[in-house]
């Protein structure tokens, strides 16, 4: 089973042609409103690659409440954790351009009003041989606390480290498992080595096997059109992204997430839950949104 702890949001998305720059205003498409959040979503897909998924976050009691639950409480997903704030449910706000790339602001709301007791009521029951996936919309401590209890059970930890922040590599000494895009992996590679003057001219996989041959630890790097790179001790598996049409790429690194750590769960070969997850992935960038965009498992085999 999975553990996802993480939030859950409400995401309005307007589609531009041009991303603004600072201080620059531009007019939008008409406005499309979807729910979201990264925990939810990450959820969501491990539920769709057919895992037993439980979603611990909390919502508000306002309007968005209903919409942003509305894909997760018609799924198969756990929602006894989820827990009601005073605060608004969390919201985002995305602009998308025509080749897919975006900008994203989050107001936090009731994802910041999640409580350690909340966390630990949800994980009461997870075992060793169950997973805790969790990514970094959530406050530090909450997040420390739900490892905490992942690692006294000796479950498997999935981090995937968005957004990437100055606790990022710290909790990673805590996972099994690191999942990061491009730019994360260049801030982590820098918090791990402090001093790259003899690393500035290294690419991205002699990077990643210095980081795996000193840490024991399974590494993951999506890079968007580029495809991944993963590395788990001497093993290096790279893969090229699908040949797609993208349309928005909000909520592929969420469903690469999703379906990857639900291979995992089940038992699956390390390359094989790649291989799938990236097809997964591939099918979010052709639609628009962030849950509304993750495949069903049986669009992808």
């Amino acid at each position: 089973m999975i553990f996802c702890v993480g939030s859950i949001n409400l995401d309005f998305i307007t589609r531009v042609e041009k991303l603004p720059k600072a201080g620059e205003t531009i007019l939008g498409e008409d406005l499309m409103i979807f729910p979201g959040g990264k925990g939810a979503n990450q959820a969501l897909a491990a539920s769709r690659a057919g895992s037993d998924v439980k979603l611990i976050g909390a919502v508000g009691r306002d309007r968005n409440k209903e919409p942003a639950l509305s894909n997760i409480n018609e799924s198969d997903i756990d929602t006894s954790c989820i827990f009601i704030s005073e605060s608004n449910t969390g919201v985002a706000f995305i602009s998308t351009d025509w080749a897919g790339e975006n900008q994203i602001v989050v107001s936090q709301g009731a994802n910041f009003n999640l409580l350690e007791e909340n966390v630990a009521t949800g994980l009461t029951n997870i075992k060793k041989k169950d997973i805790l996936l969790i990514q970094q919309e959530i406050p530090l401590q909450i997040t420390e606390r739900a490892i905490e209890i992942a690692t006294k059970k000796e479950a498997t930890i999935i981090l995937n480290t968005a957004p990437y922040n100055d606790d990022s590599y710290q909790l990673s000494k805590s996972a099994s498992i690191i999942i990061t895009n491009e730019i994360e992996f260049d801030h982590f590679f820098a918090d791990f080595n402090k001093d790259q003057k003899n690393y500035r001219n290294k690419n991205i996989k002699e990077k990643l096997s210095m980081l795996s041959k000193s840490i024991d630890k399974i590494f993951v790097v999506t890079l968007g059109d580029k495809g991944l790179v993963c590395a788990s001790g001497d093993t290096e598996i790279a893969l090229e992204a699908s040949k797609i049409k993208v349309t928005d790429t909000v909520g592929a690194g969420d469903t690469f997430c999703g379906y990857f750590s639900s291979c995992i769960d089940q038992g699956k070969k390390l390359e094989d839950a790649l291989i799938l997850a990236n097809k997964a992935a591939a099918i979010a960038c052709t639609k628009v949104g962030a849950q509304n965009s993750v495949p069903m498992l049986r669009d992808i085999i």
